[in-house]
């Protein structure tokens, strides 16, 4: 589905900043490298559903009356009918906006809606097996989009033991599957500086890598909290 950018870039980009404010610090929101998002609005390549799913998710956060809240269900209506509309479609830009929309929907207390999200964005996820690594790394591939489509996969990841509660049958994404590295720290992610962070499966090992950041940290912690509550 063809879309046409319906906001300005200017209140796109206030609600970017908005985001790297506010929410990329969120365990699980962390997927998105500032430096390439500006860089495809400024160039016009940034989709304009992901532009509208940002708004969405980061409005009640710059406009906390009630004309902002209804801005945001509004962005999110429209996200949630394209996300409708393009099931058909496995696409990391399908994803990406699957995981702002889950984040929208239980920020609402829509639990029931961000519960099925997750399901779709996991079987989205090991449809085009964003759970493993590729070797060799696609040579049209910045670091900073693997890194991305890295992040995406643990991100569901983290959602999926937030949401199963130590309960297997309720597991879209169990450990056994992800076999990619962890995520990089954020300075080496922001510069685009490739290093190599070590597997959730090394358990302890892991911990002991020297460039282990906080979002690695909080990969291996919520799958030890998932292990506890079993």
């Amino acid at each position: 589905m063809t879309q046409k950018r319906l906001l300005s870039k200017d209140v796109i980009s206030q609600h970017i900043d908005a985001y790297f404010i506010h929410i990329y610090h969120i365990p699980g929101l962390n997927f998105f490298h500032r430096p390439s998002m500006l860089r495809d609005l400024h160039n016009d390549r940034l989709p304009p559903i992901l532009s509208t799913a940002i708004c969405a998710t980061v409005s009640g956060y710059l406009d906390r009356s009630k004309v902002g809240k209804e801005l945001s269900v509004q962005w999110a209506a429209s996200v949630d009918s394209y996300i409708s509309a393009n099931l058909n479609d496995l696409t990391l830009l399908n994803l990406q906006i699957m995981i702002l929309s889950l984040f929208q929907n239980f920020s609402y207390r829509q639990f029931g809606r961000a519960w099925l999200i997750l399901g779709m964005a996991a079987r989205l996820s090991l449809g085009i097996q964003l759970n493993k690594d590729i070797f060799p790394s696609p040579q049209n591939e910045s670091i900073a989009l693997q890194e991305c489509k890295k992040r995406l996969a643990w991100s569901i990841f983290i959602a999926d033991k937030l949401y199963s509660g130590g309960i297997d049958e309720l597991v879209a994404m169990p450990k056994r599957w992800m076999y990619l590295t962890l995520p990089l720290n954020e300075d080496d992610f922001l510069h685009e500086r490739h290093r190599h962070t070590g597997y959730l499966n090394n358990d302890i090992e892991a911990l002991s890598c020297d460039s282990l950041g906080i979002s690695a940290a909080t990969v291996i912690l919520m799958g030890l909290r998932h292990d506890i509550l079993q």
